[in-house]
């Protein structure tokens, strides 16, 4: 039973070896155009001054 276990652990690491790199690749990307937007001025989100203004008037 501990060898079965065993063999199938091997056959499927090199499977999430793949998934890893995938999720990687495009975190480096979402990351790379999002400062490049922040850097443009071309931020969509609302800043956290506009809800403390909004609460003080």
């Amino acid at each position: 039973m501990a060898a079965r276990r065993r063999a199938i652990l091997k056959s499927t690491s090199g499977c999430f070896s793949g998934h890893s790199a995938s999720v990687a690749s495009l975190l480096a990307a979402y990351s790379a155009l999002s400062v490049n937007r922040h850097r443009q001025m071309r931020c969509t989100g609302y800043d956290i001054g506009f809800f403390e203004q909004a609460v003080r008037s």
